[in-house]
C-alpha cells in the first residue's frame, strides 16, 4: 500500500514539475513587463482599497472585508457595480489584494 501511494505522489509530482511555467515567461507571453505588472497590480489594488472606503466597509482584516461587502450586498437589493467588484475581487484575488496595503491575510482563518 505504501508503495502504491508512493508511486502515486511521485506521479503528482512529476506532473506539476511538466506544467511548471516561469513567471518572466508568462509574463512575456501575456506581453507584459515586470514592471508593468507591478504598476497593474497596484493599480488594482488601489481600486479596491478605494471602493471599499467610499462604502465604508471597514478594511481591518479580511472576515470584516467579508462580512461587510456581504452586510452591503444584503442591503442593497439589486447590488451595484461596485460592490459586485468588491465580492469577486475578494474571493478571486484576495492574496494579490490583501497581501500589501495594511491589512493583515494572517486573520483569514475565518473565511
Amino acid at each position: 500500500m505504501k508503495d502504491e501511494n508512493r508511486l502515486e505522489i511521485d506521479e503528482m509530482l512529476d506532473d506539476a514539475a511538466d506544467s511548471w511555467v516561469n513567471f518572466n515567461e508568462l509574463l512575456r507571453e501575456n506581453h507584459c513587463a515586470f514592471d508593468e505588472a507591478l504598476y497593474q497590480v497596484d493599480a488594482f489594488r488601489q481600486h479596491f482599497l478605494t471602493a471599499l472606503e467610499q462604502l465604508k466597509i471597514c478594511r481591518r482584516n479580511l472576515l470584516t472585508i467579508c462580512y461587510g461587502i456581504c452586510k452591503k450586498i444584503k442591503e442593497a437589493q439589486p447590488p451595484s457595480d461596485m460592490l459586485r467588484f468588491l465580492y469577486c475581487a475578494v474571493v478571486t484575488d484576495r492574496g494579490l489584494l490583501l497581501d500589501l496595503g495594511g491589512i493583515s491575510i494572517y486573520s483569514q482563518t475565518a473565511w
